[in-house]
């Protein structure tokens, strides 16, 4: 057992220092997020400003709540204080999750490793605000050109840089695992077959 620890623990340290790719992504998108959230706070202010008329605007909130301003009835359950705490836990683990995936999926191709540090990134920008700020910085609003839209309604929930990547990050974690992870799996039990090694190298 001690083992076989002692060699998850050699592989992972060893992975870590060859994960150029998702380091430096990581790294950018989480400094995107925070330095966007820090100039409109402190530049920029709470003034609304429209970048496309009838589409995009810049509106500054503060969001106690989840991605894109909705606390799923949660509120009920725990109140407004619970929520916040609740949101924290189940972003540590969620992320602690994934960055397992990520360790587990270190051979699989780019395009699956890059989605899963979106995800990473994103909960961990908004994890950030809520343990230090108490709420989410929120700043970026879409509105539908004065129409309103099924389900949707008039304008999309207000939401920042960190939403963004996780909702991108899901969608492309989803495409992989429908279309790709299957195809992906047999090519690399194919290499493995071919070419037996112990190199913890990221495969494209």
């Amino acid at each position: 057992m001690n083992e076989k620890l002692s060699t998850i623990s050699k592989n992972t340290l060893e992975y870590l220092k060859r994960a150029k790719l998702e380091w430096i992504l990581f790294l950018a998108l989480l400094f995107v997020d925070l330095f966007s959230k820090w100039l409109i706070v402190h530049v920029w202010g709470d003034r609304p400003y429209s970048i496309f008329d009838n589409f995009l605007y810049i509106y500054y909130v503060k969001n106690q709540n989840a991605a894109f301003g909705s606390d799923f009835g949660l509120s009920k359950v725990f109140g407004s204080g619970g929520v916040r705490v609740f949101f924290i836990i189940f972003t540590i683990i969620f992320m602690l999750g994934f960055c397992v995936l990520l360790y587990r999926w270190r051979e699989r191709r780019k395009f699956a490793r890059v989605a899963v540090v979106m995800i990473v990134a994103g909960g961990i920008g908004n994890l950030v605000d809520r343990i230090f700020l108490h709420y989410v910085r929120d700043f970026i609003s879409i509105v539908f050109f004065g129409k309103s839209l099924p389900l949707l309604g008039e304008e999309f929930a207000i939401f920042n840089i960190a939403d963004s990547c996780l909702s991108i990050g899901i969608i492309l974690f989803a495409w992989y695992v429908l279309f790709m992870y299957e195809k992906d799996g047999k090519k690399m039990q194919e290499t493995v077959v071919e070419e037996p090694s112990t190199d913890l190298s990221l495969t494209e």
